[in-house]
């Protein structure tokens, strides 16, 4: 797990600011989810009550400060390196990397750049140049545990989901070292008043969460894709309205390699926003977002209005029905933050289907059917010691089958028997960090001051807990056979006038590793369990003005 682990200001202390990337003389710092500026915008919000417009829907570009100058000048300024390192013990953990994927071994990647304005066109070029070392690590083999991979899919790809429900999301990204190069968080856009267009490889997060969210997040790299979004928010009779529509194409991984005919995919996807005037604090919102196959990429402006139109049903299809039908597919969300300033207390909520409901019967009848949820609370007091603020961090996020399931068959999340892919870019999860059929709880305490931070967390995730109960095994099922991760851990990063260090040590135990406990529960020997210890490293430019 790559945590990019950055020091916040308790609210007694003078910040410059926080809400965004910022220039200086010595060139431009980019706003990155995940970053010093998105964790310090989030904690002013409950500690000095700081504008909460534009968070649910956020990206690099859209949260990036305007160059200094006259607008009929062309102004420009580089954008300043970031670099992220991850070792891994034993196991591949990369959790909201971006383009970086962290195997076993070391990985790294660099973020930086240049970026210009000139009147109302804006441009920032800001390629990710990403490596991994992916040493060797043991791969399921005993059928008891892993079904046999079929050609023509890669040895390498997840054989949990082949076939009905699929998606290209390797276990390991091939048998040597990985590196490459793609377009990060680069956009080409025009500025106006009240609306922004243009084109962008940026990553976007959708939503309340901190780890996880269900569409959109920073756990995958980001695509190519046009967009069209509120510049700021419209202010309308119901509240502080923001919007953001966008179309692009998904790219398979190199170790998916299934369909010759539908290597591409389309992304359609459209989200809001409202801050009702008469609850202060409060943020609703939706999404949706629909892929379908490609034979060609040339084919993505077909698919224009897809957000807008019905998908159908393409995974209501019981277990015992193997086939799989190229077609639309779909996932849909609502959610919610209340934060109260005063307080320094923030709750919030995401709930999601991947599957329409058939009929308003059916939505009454079983309104849980396929759903996928994440809620959390974050509370913060300022100088609890010496001038430092304390935060508390609570999060639980499923996207695992219900009982529904049992009379209803659905897809799992993010999976797909209508674009075999499913919801991945480059064989990564677009959405949940705990990826397809799992689930996941995290807790994280830390103390923060002006110039350093320290903090431990805990956490727990269940790796796709739907195939464990849809696949059958030949050594039987039992309440002591999922596939989880028990996780604890301290963070700390460290501020001066030269930028930022962050340092975040994970130690891991993963229980029944690929299911692979072939005894009777409880207690067994014939298991396989796996004790990994990732570090991970920030090192981030000043960012001040």
């Amino acid at each position: 797990m790559a945590v990019a682990l950055v020091a916040a200001a308790a609210p007694s202390l003078p910040v410059a600011a926080p809400a965004q990337g910022t220039t200086s003389s010595r060139g431009s710092v980019l706003f990155r989810i995940g970053s010093e500026a998105d964790e310090r915008w989030r904690l002013d919000q409950l500690l000095r009550g700081a504008s909460t417009e534009g968070y649910l829907l956020r990206s690099a570009a859209s949260r990036t400060d305007t160059l200094p100058g006259e607008g009929a000048e062309l102004r420009w300024a580089f954008v300043l390196p970031e670099l992220i390192a991850v070792h891994n013990s034993a196991l591949p953990y990369s959790v909201n990397d971006g383009s970086l994927w962290a195997g076993r071994g070391w990985s790294a990647s660099v973020v930086g750049g240049v970026r210009g304005q000139l009147r109302g066109l804006r441009v920032m070029v800001a390629p990710t140049l990403s490596w991994a070392s992916n040493r060797d690590f043991e791969l399921p083999t005993d059928v008891r545990a892993a079904p046999p991979i079929p050609p023509p899919r890669s040895p390498y790809a997840y054989p949990w989901r082949v076939h009905r429900n699929s998606i290209d999301y390797p276990l390991r990204f091939g048998p040597d070292a990985v590196a490459q190069v793609d377009a990060g968080q680069s956009a080409l856009y025009m500025h106006h008043d009240r609306v922004e267009y243009g084109l962008s490889s940026e990553n976007q997060w959708w939503g309340p969460g901190i780890r996880n969210a269900l569409l959109l997040s920073n756990n995958a790299p980001g695509f190519g894709h046009a967009f069209v979004r509120t510049a700021r928010p419209l202010r309308t009779p119901v509240g502080a309205v923001e919007a953001r529509y966008l179309l692009g194409g998904l790219t398979e991984s190199a170790y998916f390699a299934d369909s010759p005919t539908y290597r591409h995919r389309s992304f359609s996807a459209l989200a809001f926003t409202v801050q009702p005037g008469v609850a202060p604090g409060l943020t609703l919102g939706g999404a949706r977002a629909v892929i379908a196959p490609l034979v060609k990429r040339g084919e993505i402006p077909r698919h224009l209005f897809d957000v807008l139109s019905s998908t159908g049903r393409p995974n209501a299809r019981p277990l015992s029905d193997p086939s799989q039908t190229p077609g639309r597919d779909q996932l849909l969300s609502l959610f919610a933050r209340y934060v109260l300033p005063g307080y320094g207390f923030e709750s919030y909520v995401e709930w999601g289907r991947a599957e329409m409901p058939a009929s308003v019967r059916d939505a009454l009848v079983a309104p849980s059917h396929s759903q996928g949820y994440s809620m959390g609370l974050q509370w913060a007091r300022a100088d609890v010691v010496k001038g430092a603020a304390l935060r508390l961090q609570l999060e639980h996020t499923a996207v695992s089958q219900g009982s529904s399931f049992a009379v209803t068959p659905s897809g799992s999340w993010y999976t797909s028997r209508a674009v075999l892919q499913g919801f991945t870019q480059r064989g990564q999860v677009l959405g949940a960090a705990v990826g397809p059929g799992g689930s996941g709880q995290w807790f994280g305490g830390d103390l923060i001051a002006h110039a350093w931070t320290g903090g431990v967390f805990a956490g727990r995730i269940r790796w796709d807990d739907d195939s464990y109960f849809e696949i059958p095994r030949p050594n039987g099922s039992g309440y002591c056979k999922h596939d989880v991760s028990l996780l604890v851990g301290t963070r700390g990063s460290y501020r001066t006038g030269a930028g930022s260090a962050g340092l975040s040590l994970t130690l891991a135990n993963r229980l029944n590793t690929f299911y692979q406990n072939f005894g009777e529960c409880p207690n067994n020997a014939d298991r396989v369990d796996t004790r990994n210890a990732t570090l991970s490293v920030t090192l981030s430019p000043a960012s001040a003005r």
